[in-house]
């Protein structure tokens, strides 16, 4: 009898735990907030024209730097944001503090190149030239594929950016890197049936010196493709009419 006098009801220790568990609730939303503040914060000055403001930042709170730049997780938020946002003198800085632009920068599998390769800004492709030199092996990045399998050049055909592959395709020559330029061609004749817009990239792959008979799944080459488009430009720069 004395011990159940003294013995605390079950709903005691439940008020208990959910105390505690509410706490721990505030206390990880607090945490995710100020994390997410900081990278608003961070992306914010990673933009075009804000350049002494990140640098200020960075020198007054070095800790952002070991924690948003030089560690190797695949999470380079500081590379990530000044590369979303084609901020070339954020690029060139990031490179004078030793960032490095060949890894992955987003648990989804974004690398530098793949993200300045989606839209066309009219820094675009002086911002690629900063990272195809920024250290590591020269312009194979652009044929590596991410995680997700895709790679650069291939963002630039599934996004019809026909001025950033004719930038890959330079690169590409200038360093002597060999592609396999029909499994392109298949890609970007893909893309030609699904919106005429890609004619452009077919022609860049085409002339480039890619196999003019390449076929896709139907048996058709880009130059069929080009003449059922009845694009003709493209068309003067294939048979020269």
């Amino acid at each position: 009898m004395e011990r159940q006098k003294n013995s605390s009801p079950w709903y005691t220790y439940a008020w208990v735990w959910l105390v505690l568990g509410i706490l721990a609730y505030l206390l990880c939303m607090r945490m995710a907030y100020w994390d997410y503040m900081i990278a608003e914060d961070l992306n914010r000055l990673c933009k075009p024209g804000r350049l002494e403001a990140l640098k200020k930042r960075l020198e007054e709170e070095p800790e952002l730097v070991r924690k948003k730049l030089q560690y190797g997780d695949g999470n380079n938020r500081l590379v990530h944001m000044v590369c979303r946002n084609h901020n070339l003198e954020g690029i060139q800085y990031l490179k004078s503090l030793d960032a490095d632009f060949s890894q992955e920068t987003a648990f989804l599998g974004d690398t530098p190149l793949s993200i300045l390769s989606e839209t066309f800004y009219p820094n675009t492709v002086e911002s690629i030239r900063e990272v195809v030199s920024s250290g590591f092996v020269g312009g194979e990045r652009i044929l590596r594929p991410n995680r997700s399998g895709i790679s650069p050049i291939m963002v630039s055909i599934l996004e019809y950016q026909p001025l950033i592959l004719k930038e890959y395709l330079e690169i590409l020559k200038r360093q002597g890197v060999k592609m396999d330029k029909d499994a392109l061609l298949q890609l970007a004749v893909k893309k030609l049936r699904e919106n005429q817009q890609g004619h452009t990239i077919v022609t860049l792959l085409v002339t480039d010196g890619a196999n003019h008979a390449g076929k896709d799944a139907e048996g058709k080459s880009a130059l069929d493709l080009a003449r059922e488009a009845k694009k003709e430009n493209f068309l003067k720069l294939m048979v020269g009419k």
